[in-house]
């Protein structure tokens, strides 16, 4: 038991250090022998627990992605009103993206790359959420809740929302500092940004009628 708790204590000190690397470098930039060194561990340690820098990127980012679905997944199975699934999928998502900040800079790293990186086994798991909001929205079309919409655009927006807020930190502390200007959410805590992007979600979607009330 002592060593089942020790090699999962291991991987969980690499696994922190590797999404540090990984944030701060990219694929290309980082080394194995950094994420070793931050993990405190040499490279045979990290070698025989998780695998080549390519194991170590996969494991990262399905770890993150998977959670995130299975979440999703989760709740949408005891949800039956496509409003309720929506909220759902954008507080999950939301907040997916506001508990693990290393995966923004890892992403946007990614994706300025074209994907070359991207496994494809992870592609496909992204492409499950894409699914999820999908069949969502289609289902409060079909009942006339939901005005139609991209599907795509929406998740953009949701997986983006917290993630580019978080990246512009420095440039916006600069701004308070240098211009005197303040560009913050009210509420600006993890749980007030969900909660406004939750509301812009469900405003760009909902379908109303003549007063311009929801339906």
């Amino acid at each position: 038991m002592v060593s089942g708790d020790r090699s999962r204590e291991t991987i969980e000190r690499i696994t922190r250090a590797a999404v540090e690397i990984f944030s701060e470098k990219g694929f290309d930039g980082a080394r194995v022998d950094a994420i070793a060194g931050r993990a405190g561990v040499n490279k045979a340690t990290l070698y025989y627990h998780i695998g080549d820098k390519d194991a170590l990127y996969r494991m990262v980012l399905r770890n993150v992605i998977t959670d995130t679905v299975d979440q999703i997944e989760s709740a949408l199975s005891s949800l039956s009103a496509p409003e309720e699934k929506l909220r759902a999928y954008v507080r999950i998502f939301a907040g997916s993206a506001a508990d693990n900040p290393g995966m923004a800079p890892i992403m946007m790293r990614e994706l300025a790359s074209g994907s070359k990186n991207l496994p494809d086994e992870i592609a496909l798991i992204y492409g499950r959420t894409i699914d999820l909001v999908t069949e969502i929205l289609e289902e409060g079309i079909r009942q006339g809740v939901f005005i139609k919409v991209s599907p795509l655009l929406i998740y953009v927006m949701v997986a983006g929302g917290v993630v580019l807020y978080r990246l512009t930190d420095s440039v916006r502390e600069r701004l308070a500092v240098e211009a005197g200007k303040h560009y913050d959410v009210e509420g600006a805590e993890e749980e007030g940004i969900i909660r406004e992007i939750e509301t812009i979600i469900m405003n760009a979607v909902m379908k109303r009628g003549m007063n311009g009330e929801a339906e």
